[in-house]
């Protein structure tokens, strides 16, 4: 092979190879930024008013209430509901200091909610009836929790299928962190 022919293959190779580069250093980039985290917008929960089995009505608002708000909806039919509520009661007693609020909103109902509530002896506020503010706040499916701050900003939301030992764990974990 002549020099001419051998310079002719090296400059075709190190295009190739240069194309190769390019090609992995934009695979890289868009990996990168694949992998990047998004910045999300903080949820708020919108406000609702509600009357508790007490007669007493709630404004739940921005401000109203105590630091952290623990907003379970739940029905009396539902087995995850039973499973995750003896939970939250410990974990309400062990927040006695008022600085949690515990409200049960009562959704779907096709039996007797406060005679259940009555029956196990939880101390949340139950609030019955409250289809309506399930729908607002997008909750599919039972048990429903959220724990927002004063400002009504989502800290916690539970997901489906988290075990309840879990969104006690979770909950902790955020007051925790909350408190540095």
């Amino acid at each position: 092979m002549n020099a001419i022919a051998v310079d002719h293959w090296g400059k075709i190779l190190k295009r190739s190879y240069c194309h190769y580069f390019v090609a992995i250093a934009l695979l890289i980039a868009n990996f990168a930024c694949l992998a990047e985290p998004e910045i999300s917008a903080v949820r708020t929960l919108d406000s609702w008013s509600l009357t508790d089995i007490e007669q007493n009505k709630l404004d739940f608002a921005p401000g109203a209430g105590a630091d952290y708000r623990v907003i379970l909806f739940w029905a009396s039919w539902c087995p995850y509901c039973k499973a995750l509520m003896p939970h939250l009661e410990r974990f309400r007693q062990a927040h006695k200091d008022g600085s949690i609020e515990f409200y049960a909103l009562n959704i779907w109902e096709d039996g007797d909610a406060k005679a259940y509530v009555e029956k196990t002896a939880f101390k949340f506020r139950l609030f019955l009836n409250a289809d309506k503010v399930a729908e607002q706040y997008g909750v599919k499916g039972t048990p429903g929790l959220f724990m927002v701050n004063k400002q009504n900003e989502v800290l916690y939301e539970r997901r489906s299928g988290t075990a309840p030992e879990q969104v006690i764990t979770d909950l902790d974990f955020i007051l925790a962190n909350q408190a540095r």
